[in-house]
């Protein structure tokens, strides 16, 4: 892809928008952002669980079979194998920070954000510098990690802005054509 979505013009908020962002954006509605992180989550969770499958079924020799529930399973493997747990988990917060990173620095926004139409700028309408997106991606990481708390700021946020996009100085928008 070009840069034809940072290069694109952002339109003023006309009077039948509900809320405006910055002035001249029109903010991307709650719920398309949330279907955008869904569609992005899709391809990096089915990764994510293959090589954890992999890396739990390879240090998992040894355990003894339970006859418990697969939670049960999931508290035992961790408590005997915490090194790996920890692992897994970071493995899984490192593809949330460098897939949005890759994808917002090649193509100029996520897949799941060029499907329903959203762009992502700065407060100039421009698209954002690489340390810009890698501090929102790296905000976003830690915002999941606290039960999606920065996700749910969006809801409340006058803007529709999730408190990652706030302390970075990103906008997520609907450009004004695509």
């Amino acid at each position: 892809m070009t840069d034809h979505a940072a290069k694109m013009p952002i339109t003023a908020p006309t009077e039948g928008d509900e809320r405006a962002a910055a002035p001249g954006f029109v903010a991307a509605p709650t719920w398309r952002r949330w279907l955008a992180l869904l569609v992005d989550a899709l391809p990096l969770l089915t990764v994510w669980l293959l090589c954890a499958f992999a890396i739990g079924d390879a240090s998992a020799s040894g355990l003894p079979s339970t006859p418990w529930n697969p939670l049960d399973q999931l508290v035992d493997f961790i408590n005997a194998r915490p090194t790996t747990a920890a692992l897994i988990v970071v493995m899984l917060a490192a593809l949330g920070f460098a897939w949005p990173l890759v994808a917002h620095l090649v193509w100029g926004r996520t897949p799941g954000k060029r499907v329903l139409g959203l762009a992502v700028v700065d407060a100039r309408g421009q698209r954002p510098s690489t340390r810009r997106l890698a501090g929102w991606c790296a905000l976003r990481v830690l915002g999941m990690a606290l039960l999606f708390g920065g996700v749910l700021w969006a809801i409340a946020d006058p803007e529709r802005r999730t408190l990652y996009d706030r302390l970075a100085g990103i906008y997520v928008i609907r450009p004004a054509a695509d």
